[in-house]
This record gives structure tokens, C-alpha cells and sequence, in this order.
């Protein structure tokens, strides 16, 4: 006669949710992060257009207006300290992953060696 472990409907439940939310958990992550990156690319594409259009005066003798420079400067300035930002939560991210993959392997040993 073999043994069952009786665990509790209760229990069970309480893991599946509590599997779903770290899944939710690393999904918002994801997300965010691709969020991010997108908002980072259009503001490179954004400079990369002032700074053709800055060169297109330059080149063709034209006095360089310095609304020019001004916007190529303020969009660096912006671009540097959103990617500061995003560099931050990027950290955060992987660190609250490691936290969640830590959790994981601590709180269900028996299913982690079945694994």
C-alpha cells in the first residue's frame, strides 16, 4: 500500500495563485521594459532627423539657425536621462527576478527535484 500526501485543495490553490502572480509579475516586467525601448528608439530616430537636417544647412553654406542645436541639444540631454531611467528599472527588473526565481526554488523543493 503506497502513501499519498494529502495536501489541501486550499493549499494548492494558494500555489497556483501564487505561480500565476509571479507570472503576471514577470510579464508587466517584459513589457515595461519593451515599453521603454520603444520610447528610446523613436527619440534616436527623432535626433537622427534633426542632425540630418542640421547637417543639410551646414552643408549647403546656410547660417545654422541655433533653434537647431538647441533641439539636438535638448533631445540628448532628454534621451540621456530617460536611458538613465530605463538602465534603473532594467536593474530593478532582473533583481526582483532573481528574487522571484529565489522564492521559487525555496518554497517548492519537492517539485523542483521532480523537475
Amino acid at each position: 500500500m503506497s502513501k499519498t500526501r494529502n495536501t489541501p485543495k486550499s493549499n494548492n490553490d494558494a500555489v497556483k495563485r501564487c505561480r500565476a502572480k509571479k507570472k503576471d509579475e514577470i510579464e508587466k516586467a517584459q513589457k515595461r521594459g519593451k515599453f521603454l525601448s520603444e520610447i528610446i528608439g523613436s527619440e534616436m530616430l527623432e535626433i537622427h532627423v534633426l542632425f540630418e537636417e542640421y547637417k543639410n544647412l551646414r552643408d549647403h553654406n546656410y547660417q545654422a539657425e541655433s533653434g537647431y542645436i538647441d533641439k539636438i541639444n535638448t533631445k540628448f540631454s532628454t534621451l540621456e536621462s530617460e536611458l538613465a531611467s530605463f538602465h534603473q528599472e532594467i536593474e530593478e527588473m532582473e533583481r526582483k527576478k532573481k528574487e522571484l526565481e529565489e522564492k521559487y526554488k525555496t518554497s517548492n523543493p519537492v517539485e523542483r527535484n521532480a523537475e
